[in-house]
């Protein structure tokens, strides 16, 4: 099996952490885009102790940098399924697409180091973490409503 770097970089050295570092701040700055802090945080922080449980119970090399980079991929990869599936977004199916294509996403990812059947366990990780992470992904905004029956 490649590493990580070897497969982006086609054999090249990189810095230690500096794809996966990247992978990481970049997914947190979209995140940031359209999240407040703290929901970006809860998302990062739990797919990154997920990930680490994950990589430590498989032994799949450098701990930190597999949970950074499976963190990037899995945020990154809920992202582009969310521009891809713009068009379809009032559809009453719209969330399970989003977590089909998301999850098929990071799979397709995962066969580049793993093959078929890793594939099949990343897809299962990545599908349990986005559904239970799905209410800090949604936007909470109060509606004129809602801010009326709050100030009595």
């Amino acid at each position: 099996m490649h590493s990580i770097h070897e497969l982006i970089l086609g054999g090249a050295a990189a810095p230690p952490y500096q794809i996966d570092f990247g992978c990481l701040i970049l997914a947190a700055i979209l995140l940031g885009r359209r999240l407040p802090a703290q929901n970006v945080l809860f998302i990062l922080a739990t797919l990154s102790v997920v990930e680490a449980a994950v990589d430590y119970g498989f032994k799949t090399g450098n701990i930190l940098e597999c949970s950074m980079f499976w963190t990037g991929i899995i945020v990154l990869s809920r992202i582009a399924g969310q521009s891809l599936l713009k068009a379809w977004r009032r559809s009453p199916n719209y969330g399970l697409f989003l977590l089909g294509l998301a999850s098929a996403e990071t799979a397709f990812v995962q066969i580049f180091f793993g093959g078929l059947i890793s594939a099949l366990g990343r897809l299962m990780l990545t599908v349990g973490c986005l559904l239970f992470l799905t209410p800090w992904f949604l936007q909470k905004r109060l509606t004129a409503s809602s801010e009326s029956k709050a100030r009595g």
